[in-house]
């Protein structure tokens, strides 16, 4: 049982995959060796991530690609390497050795999965392998003609970082490749490769030189073509404007960059790197403004934007363009900026109002204008900001008004505050009696008055890392004078009475440290400054350690120690600044009880300074210290005996993965086997608690004992059982952990209390909206909230109680809320009643948004979900949205239509961040479907609107005004209009939606009789593109994961009946031009084509529901074979219903009709063509299954061709397929095999 442990822990990839990421590369190899099953395991482990920078060649040093085995390791495996860190030496290798893999990529002649690889000659001029580096740099060394291994392209890589700076082992090389040194050349060669990573998402370049307009075009355009970057950092160096090339890259990157940071400086490149020219181009200045035709205004997905050394000055025009850009920014980060004079940081705080973590770096800037990143926190919501990193050059001192403006405004939300400025010492005493959130603090170059460090308790007791200039006046031991102060000599001197003083307020200024028990970095000096942040005096810290930080108490008078009141930082790891013994050498024996006692307690304390002899390594820490002092002597062992390793010493993350994939049984059994994993699985069994709706609990049930002893373990309960809801009510001290909470009560049932035992007087124990909002009063941590507004929520006037139970939520934490609507409300009827009700309806929404308006709002609140009833709701479930600034995602089912402007009017205004929209409901006219799909400021991301059958022209004019930020939409029977309307806003929105991702119409696995699909039609779609001139172009790319929609109307002259052999119908096919057959489908292949990381295609016809099947079928015509789709279409035709059930005019996916053009989907999965008449044979899956090594599955794949009129052949090609599939039964691609 022991040995089979691990075989199942590595069976799980993802637990593998973390376990790996702990282990060097050294490790895993030795894991790799130990069996088959392990080697298969760890392989993608073990090349993941690929570091290739050049450097001397040590005889040990593990490089991966040292010798020629190692890079034939390497191209044998190079498909696994999803992240690639190098320099430009191993760069420029790759770029040669990857040659012939692009050059059959290109040309499109052979397939390059089959290229073996193997060593090819690299001609003019010759160079080694880097087996040979050692030969190269040897004395006596050959000049000998070497080959290159060939390395295939890496196609799956998701990060690179490439350091493009060289060495002077680099610069020197005898033995370069061409055109090394020129910046265009690898510019090129840059551009050329990352053209051929479409799953790129992060992209780290150092030292990119841009030198004319045509080189940052080219850089551009290639960026441009990269949809799925989400990272993008690159440190420039240019010639002419930096503004410039900034501008570009701003307006010419794609639009999915969430993070982008630009660095470098705009200084005059005279040359390439190393400052040798290595060709004699001509370059042309690049100026500023010179963009390309496209460009976005707009980045709605940048979150994160940094900018590096931009020291070039600009207009005031040009700094604030840099927000305009990037109205959605959350992390701003600016290095050595150029601000001109008078910059308002209000104006940048009101054009990025979800600004959260600042960093400013304005150490170079002496012109004083380096006040507005402190502006802008004044004009963000309260309690906002997170991070503030604050660096001023000026000697303006940030004072009590600034801080109260500012600081204190978000003193809920900031967890970090670094500021390396003057400050005021009651601004920092501000800071610490008001930041509860705060976990890392530092302020540098000021100084801390000791009273105002002591003036009150500290609030923020998460601190992490914290860092100070404390100023204790007078000195108790001057510098200079004498190196033990007075109170440490012996016999000790009394203290006087301004000495005592001091050590009072030193007492409960390292008490208030001591209670900081999170505490990682501790950095308190005494260096004095001045108002303008110079150091007075000397700044050797030596001279000036803490007075008694370092020493024990004792009972001898005169002698003050406090080191016992620090006995609670066991998570210490270093400590700095003015922590020192305050001996003559300000150094600490090992044989003092100091040292056993820092050896004792502070158990993560890593090389201290003054400690003697130690090397630059973790602290090693014994339990018997004593043993420790007569057995060792310093310096320390790098390793030392360790117990045998339980589960409950693994890592907590790892042992929570653990837990989170088994399930309650299983973590029952677990907690049995014993003591140590009872402690260490119980926390896990009691995690989530899920009660049926029939459960209830029996009042001395020894389930609800145990229940009651491990409450404050839950972290997510669902009940509809009102004890479990009374007895949480009164245990508020499990309620903090409380991080999801799900109710649906049904009754007013009391509590199992009696009366006269209520844990609290005042409260009535059968009422479910007192405990409820208790509960939820109790729940400061709460994220996640589902309620069932029934019967029992209504209040004695007969008005439900949502807004009592809103006005509790925590609006700190709250992120997500689902609220489900069936109260039956007397005092309104049916949806869809008279205008006198409606107008009483709206005029009371409109008195709520009012009132709603002047609570706090869910700063964190992103996702809702409202499910109404037949009956109106009260208005203030939907006026309550106005508190959710921050809301992403809302999903709406039965909601009123008499609001619906309304609502529009709040989404818009209050709303700003709402891009997500799930909308279930089919009884809304197209002016109010209109108004909700106007709503969103940025543009929708998500759009889920089916069944809304009101659809119409301005529903459809809402929907594509977002077509250029649209990532995933589904729609089906949208509206009543003709197909006609309905396929050309197919057609448009597939040319007009570049950034889409999935695009569906059905995606279940069965539909009603009246539910309809996306349709396109091949032949109109093909004619609009000629008579355009080529402008009516799918614009969907590699971002598309799946699409789901019909391809109707493609000429097939070789259909001549249907599927029974009985003729074709007028309705079932169109008119079109036969002689177009193939040239219809090869350009339909082309905009698929496009499609490069589609995973799910599904062109098939969906099935119908069974239920609705049997309106027209009698029960006797559904057999076990299935039903009979053309007998069914017969059925309903003579009920008046006309309905295709089997698309005759579809793409037939065969080579003939030029199926190559899709060989770029690599990672196509699946494939539907259900009820099509395909041609897919034996040939094209040997096709397929060579180049879509991933094609798992065609759905409806088997056929006898009854539709082309031939039925021998059609058997024969069934039973060839049918042999084809049993031969390959784990799936189509090779990658199975």
């Amino acid at each position: 049982m022991k040995s089979d442990v691990p075989s199942r822990l590595f069976q799980i990839p993802e637990l593998a995959f973390l376990v790996a990421s702990h282990l060097t590369k050294s490790d895993i190899s030795r894991l790799m060796r130990t069996s088959q099953q392990m080697y298969q395991t760890m392989t993608l482990a073990f090349y993941h991530n690929l570091s290739s920078s050049f450097h001397f060649i040590h005889k040990d040093s593990g490089f991966l690609v040292e010798d020629s085995q190692g890079l034939k390791a390497l191209a044998r495996n190079i498909q696994h390497v999803k992240e690639w860190d190098t320099g430009i030496f191993f760069f420029n290798y790759y770029y040669h050795a990857s040659a012939p893999f692009r050059n059959n990529n290109n040309n499109n002649n052979k397939n390059k999965d089959n290229i073996a690889p193997t060593a090819v000659p690299l001609a003019d001029p010759p160079w080694p392998p880097l087996s040979a580096l050692a030969q190269i740099f040897a004395p006596g060394r050959r000049d000998d003609v070497y080959e290159l291994t060939a390395l295939p392209q890496m196609s799956l890589l998701t990060r690179i970082n490439l350091n493009l700076e060289w060495g002077p082992l680099e610069a020197n090389c005898r033995y370069p490749f061409p055109d090394f040194h020129s910046a265009r050349k690898t510019l090129l060669r840059i551009c050329e490769i990352l053209r051929l990573l479409p799953r790129l998402c992060q992209l780290d370049i150092c030292g990119l030189v841009i030198k004319d307009s045509g080189s940052a075009r080219l850089f551009t355009s290639t960026m441009w073509e990269m949809t799925q970057l989400r990272r993008l950092n690159i440190t420039l160096s240019v010639r002419g404007s930096y503004h410039g090339i900034r501008t570009l890259l701003f307006d010419n990157l794609p639009p999915s960059i969430e993070r982008l940071h630009i660095g470098g400086t705009s200084s005059h490149v005279l040359g390439d790197y190393g400052g040798v020219e290595a060709d004699n181009s001509n370059y042309r200045t690049m100026e500023a403004g010179q963009g390309l035709a496209r460009s976005i205004t707009k980045r709605a997905n940048l979150r994160d934007l940094a900018l590096d050394d931009w020291q070039e000055s600009t207009t005031m025009e040009q700094f604030l363009s840099v927000f305009t850009r990037c109205p959605s920014l959350k992390t701003l980060r600016l290095k050595q900026p150029s601000a001109p004079a008078g910059v308002d940081g209000t104006d940048i705080g009101r054009i990025c109002p979800d600004l959260r973590d600042i960093s400013y770096d304005g150490s170079s800037d002496m012109n004083g204008n380096d006040k507005w990143p402190l502006e802008v926190m004044e004009t963000l919501r309260e309690n906002q900001m997170e991070s503030l990193e604050y660096h001023s050059a000026s000697h303006c001192r940030l004072d009590d008004a600034t801080a109260v403006k500012t600081l204190l405004r978000h003193s809920s939300s900031l967890w970090q505050i670094k500021i390396i400025s003057p400050v005021t010492s009651s601004a920092v005493r501000m800071i610490l009696e008001t930041c509860k959130a705060l976990e890392v603090l530092q302020i540098s170059r000021s100084t801390v008055e000791l009273c105002d460090a002591i003036a009150s308790p500290w609030a923020c007791s998460k601190m992490t890392s914290l860092t100070l200039s404390i100023k204790i006046s007078p000195s108790s031991s001057p510098p200079g004078t004498e190196f033990v102060p007075s109170y440490l000599q012996e016999p000790p001197t009394p203290l006087s009475a301004s000495e005592k003083n001091i050590f009072t307020q030193l007492e409960v200024f390292y008490r208030q440290i001591g209670k900081l028990t999170g505490l990682r970095h501790l950095n308190i000096d005494r260096t004095e400054y001045s108002e303008h942040g110079s150091i007075v005096g000397r700044s050797n810290l030596r001279d000036r350690p803490l007075p008694g930080m370092l020493i024990l108490s004792t009972n001898r008078a005169g002698r003050p120690g406090f080191l016992d009141l620090l006995g609670g930082l066991s998570k210490l790891e270093t400590v700095e600044g003015a922590i020192f013994p305050e001996t003559a050498d300000r150094m600490m024996s090992e044989f003092t009880r100091e040292f056993t006692w820092i050896c004792k307690h502070w158990r993560s304390l890593r090389q201290p300074d003054f400690l003697p002899h130690m090397k630059p390594r973790r602290f090693v820490i014994y339990e018997d210290v004593a043993e420790l002092q007569k057995s060792l002597k310093w310096p320390l062992p790098t390793s030392v005996l360790m117990s045998d390793t339980s589960f409950s010493s693994l890592p907590l993350e790892i042992v929570q993965l653990i837990a989170d994939h088994l399930d309650q049984y299983s973590l029952f059994q677990c907690s049995l086997v014993c003591h140590a994993w009872h402690s260490t699985f119980e926390s896990s069994f009691w995690r989530s608690v899920q009660l049926s709706p029939y459960f209830r609990f029996d009042n001395a049930s020894p389930s609800l004992e145990a229940l009651t002893r491990n409450l404050h373990h839950i972290r997510q309960l669902e009940t509809s059982d009102p004890t479990l809801v009374h007895l949480l009510a009164f245990h508020p001290a499990a309620l903090n952990q409380l991080q999801s909470l799900d109710l649906y009560l049904y009754d007013d049932k009391t509590s199992f209390f009696p009366i006269t035992d209520s844990p609290e007087p005042g409260i009535a124990l059968g009422n479910n909206i007192q405990a409820i909002s208790r509960i939820l009063e109790g729940c400061h941590n709460l994220q996640v909230l589902s309620l069932g507004i029934t019967d029992c929520f209504t209040k004695a006037d007969k008005t439900v109680a949502f807004q009592e139970i809103m006005s509790a939520c925590a609006t700190g934490s709250l992120e997500s809320i689902k609220l489900y609507f069936e109260t039956q409300d007397p005092g309104f009827c049916y949806r869809n009643s008279s205008r006198t009700i409606i107008s009483n309806h709206v005029q009371n929404y409109q008195s709520d948004v009012n009132q709603q308006q002047r609570l706090p709002s869910f700063i964190a609140l992103q996702d809702v979900f409202i499910r109404g009833s037949t009956n109106h709701m009260h208005s203030s479930t939907l006026a309550f949205l106005v508190r959710c600034p921050n809301l992403v995602r809302l999903e709406m089912d039965s909601v009123d239509d008499c609001v619906l402007f309304d609502l529009a009017d709040t989404l818009q205004a209050f709303c700003p961040n709402l891009v997500e929209l799930v909308w279930t409901d089919n009884t809304y006219e197209d002016e109010y479907i209109a108004a909700v799909l106007g709503s969103s400021r940025l543009g929708w991301r998500v759009l889920k609107t089916p069944w809304h059958v009101g659809f119409g022209p301005l529903s459809y004019e809402a929907v594509m005004r977002s077509a250029e930020t649209l990532e995933e939409l589904k729609m089906s029977a949208w509206g009543s209009s003709s197909s006609e309307v309905r396929w050309r806003f197919y057609l448009d929105m597939l040319c007009s939606a570049r950034n889409l991702r999935i695009l569906t119409g059905l995606d279940g696995q069965t539909r009603s009789m009246h539910e309809s699909t996306i349709e396109v039609h091949a032949e109109k779609a093909f004619k609009q593109h000629i008579e355009s001139g080529g402008g009516r172009t799918w614009v969907l790319g590699s971002l598309m994961k799946y699409l789901g929609m019909q391809v109707i109307g493609v000429p097939r002259p070789d259909v001549v009946c249907r599927d029974n052999g009985t003729p074709l119908r007028s309705w079932m096919v169109d008119e079109l031009d036969d002689s177009r057959r193939y040239e219809v489908q090869r350009w339909i292949y082309e905009q698929l084509g496009r499609m490069t990381g589609l995973e799910e295609l599904a062109l098939g016809v969906v099935d119908i529901c069974l239920e609705d099947v049997g309106d027209y079928m009698p029960e006797e015509d559904v057999n076990d074979e299935g039903i009979s789709l053309t007998k069914l279409e017969d059925d309903m035709e003579e009920d008046g219903w006309l309905n295709r059930l089997i698309n005759y005019q579809s793409l037939e996916f065969s080579l003939e009709s030029g199926l190559e053009l899709l060989s770029g989907l690599k990672v196509l999965e699946l494939l539907d063509v259900k009820s099509t008449a395909h041609r897919i044979g034996v040939e094209e899956l040997e096709w397929m299954h060579v180049h879509w090594p991933k094609l798992k599955e065609i759905k409806g794949l088997v056929t006898e061709r009854k539709w082309a009129g031939d039925g021998e052949e059609g058997i024969k090609v069934k039973q060839d397929v049918e042999a084809w599939i049993a031969a390959h039964p784990h799936g189509i691609g090779s990658s199975y095999y």
